[in-house]
């Protein structure tokens, strides 16, 4: 009977044999992965997925070299952040920002490093002309002209050293008889207004002053026996009157003065006497015949 029960205790024995040899295979594999036993807990502060301690808590198994910055971890890209986002061992570990395109908020940014800080320089942009606008975007320095409109299309609007000057657009004709104008950004010419309401003189613009001159109207016809004389717009030029009021003479102007020639009644008989009463030839007979 007991070897019976003997031989049952080794059957069982053998039987576990197999058993023990797969627990002791599978921490074997258990251990390899493991630097501490029992495995240490991982703490990833920041997220990112790597943790300190490394262990197989943590995936992947590696130590976080800033566990209190989510952008450090091993293998992280550089970011343009003025920090060192790699661990040791990786490329790049020990410098910042290396390789990036620094920008600020989306401006145009140089990245420069003093004292292993990165600074942000803005780039210039200023083209030393005051009357321009300077400004980046997107990537390109933009100068804009000053806005010196005043929204008067009768002034030429400029810029000159910063300041906005509005001179007026320039409608002179080179005619001193006009008045020149600008109306809407169209130049106009009137002519200069010399009416003196006198009818008897006449009013023009001395086109070599420019000033209004009034001057009698000249009806002069250089005949000395009319007399010239402007009337209601017009010349008249009425003769000049020689009549002495006899009639046996007759009457006539001769460069300016009058002439009186007495009437011819000489009948050609020497026996008559000619002469004129009262515009008519009489004869008298002096013969007696």
């Amino acid at each position: 009977m007991r070897f019976r029960e003997r031989e049952g205790i080794t059957v069982l024995r053998r039987n576990l044999i197999p058993f023990w040899l797969g627990i002791l295979a599978l921490s074997g594999m258990f251990l390899m992965g493991q630097e501490s036993w029992p495995p240490q807990e991982c703490i990833d502060n920041d997220g990112d997925g790597y943790g300190t301690p490394a262990s197989t808590g943590c995936l992947p198994p590696q130590a976080d070299w800033n566990d209190a910055m989510a952008d450090v971890y091993p293998g992280a890209p550089e970011l343009c952040d003025g920090i060192d986002n790699q661990c040791p061992g990786n490329s790049g570990y020990g410098e910042a920002d290396e390789g990036t395109s620094c920008d600020d908020a989306g401006r145009c940014i140089n990245g420069i490093h003093i004292d292993d800080v990165l600074v942000h320089v803005p780039t210039d942009c200023d083209d030393a002309d005051p009357c321009t606008k300077d400004a980046y975007s997107d990537g390109v320095c933009v100068h804009v002209p000053v806005d010196c409109g005043d929204a008067d299309p009768c002034t030429n609007d400029a810029c000159f050293e910063g300041v906005c000057a509005h001179a007026p657009v320039d409608c002179d004709d080179a005619d001193p008889c006009t008045n020149d104008a600008c109306l809407g950004g169209v130049c106009f010419s009137a002519f200069a207004d010399c009416e003196d309401d006198d009818p008897d003189t006449f009013e023009y613009c001395d086109p070599a002053t420019g000033f209004c001159r009034n001057a009698p109207i000249n009806c002069d016809d250089e005949d000395p026996c009319t007399h010239d004389a402007y009337v209601d717009g017009l010349c008249v030029h009425a003769l000049v009157d020689c009549d002495d009021a006899d009639p046996c003479t007759t009457n006539l102007c001769s460069d300016g003065l009058c002439v009186d020639t007495f009437a011819d009644c000489d009948d050609g008989d020497p026996c008559t006497t000619d002469f004129c009463l009262e515009g008519s030839c009489l004869h008298q007979d002096i013969c007696g015949v």
